[in-house]
C-alpha cells in the first residue's frame, strides 16, 4: 500500500515530504482547536516553570540546611569555575527546553534530527559536567553538613521540579506537536530534568560521585525515558 502511495507521488511529483505535511495538516484541521493559543500557554508555562524552580529551591533550601543556595557556596578559588559551571548549565537547560517548545514556522516543532541531537547531548553534556570534577568535590564544609549518602534528599527536589516542568511543558504543547511525537516527549523529559538539576545544583553542596550519580544525574535520564513513554498520545492531535 505504502510503495502503491510513494509511486503514486512520484508520478504526480509530489515529494513524499510535502505529502506527509499535507496529511499531517489535514489532521490537525480536523481537530477542533483548543481554547488558549499554544503561544500564551507557552509562555503561561515557561512562568509556572521559573516559579515551582525557585519555590522548591528556596524551600528545600531553608528547611535542611537554613539558608538558601549553598550549593552555590565555594571558596574563592572556586568562584571561577562555578561561573563557567553555571552558565553550561543554564544553557543547556535553556537549549531543551527551546527545541522543546519550539514549534516552527508550520507549527510542526522542531526536526526530528534536532529533538535526537538535543537529548543525545544535552542529558551526556550534564552527566559529564555533574559527574567530571565535581564543584565540591573539594570544600572542607561539607564535611560539617548533614548530607544524604546516596542523594535521596536531591532525588526527591529533582523529581518534585522534573515532575512539575514536564508536566507544564505538555499541556502546553497539548495537541500542538503532530510530529516526531516520541522524540520530542523525550526532549521534554530532558528539558525537565535539567530545570530540576538546576534546582539540586542551586540546593545541594555534595561533591560524592555515588550522591551525584543518584540523586542528580539519574533523575535527568528518568524523567527523559518517562517522557519518551507517556508523552507521545498526550501531545499529538
Amino acid at each position: 500500500m505504502e510503495q502503491a502511495d510513494h509511486q503514486q507521488q512520484r508520478v504526480s511529483g509530489v515529494r513524499p515530504s510535502e505529502a506527509l505535511h499535507a496529511r499531517v495538516r489535514a489532521r490537525i484541521a480536523e481537530v477542533e482547536a483548543p481554547p488558549t493559543r499554544t503561544s500564551k500557554r507557552v509562555i503561561a508555562a515557561v512562568i509556572a516553570v521559573v516559579v515551582l524552580t525557585a519555590l522548591v529551591t528556596s524551600s528545600a533550601s531553608e528547611l535542611v540546611y537554613g539558608r538558601f543556595g549553598l550549593g552555590l557556596d565555594v571558596g574563592p578559588a572556586e568562584e571561577m569555575r562555578l561561573l563557567w559551571t553555571s552558565t553550561l548549565l543554564g544553557a543547556l537547560t535553556l537549549g531543551a527546553t527551546l527545541v522543546a517548545l519550539w514549534r516552527g514556522p508550520r507549527g510542526l516543532g522542531s526536526g526530528a534530527a534536532t529533538l535526537a541531537l538535543t537529548g543525545l547531548i544535552v542529558a551526556a553534556a550534564y552527566g559529564a559536567l555533574t559527574l567530571i570534577r565535581p564543584l565540591h568535590s573539594g570544600d572542607a564544609q561539607v564535611t560539617n553538613l548533614e548530607i544524604s549518602p546516596w542523594g535521596a534528599r536531591c532525588a526527591v527536589i529533582a523529581s518534585i521540579v522534573g515532575v512539575g516542568v514536564m508536566a507544564s511543558f505538555a499541556t502546553a504543547l497539548r495537541r500542538a506537536a503532530p510530529a516526531a511525537g516520541g522524540l520530542r516527549g523525550t526532549v521534554i523529559g530532558v528539558a525537565a530534568g535539567m530545570w530540576a538539576g538546576v534546582a539540586v545544583f542551586v540546593f545541594c553542596p555534595s561533591g560524592d560521585s555515588v550522591h551525584l550519580l543518584v540523586g542528580h544525574v539519574l533523575p535527568v535520564l528518568a524523567l527523559s525515558a518517562i517522557g519518551a513513554a507517556l508523552l507521545p498520545r498526550w501531545l499529538r492531535p
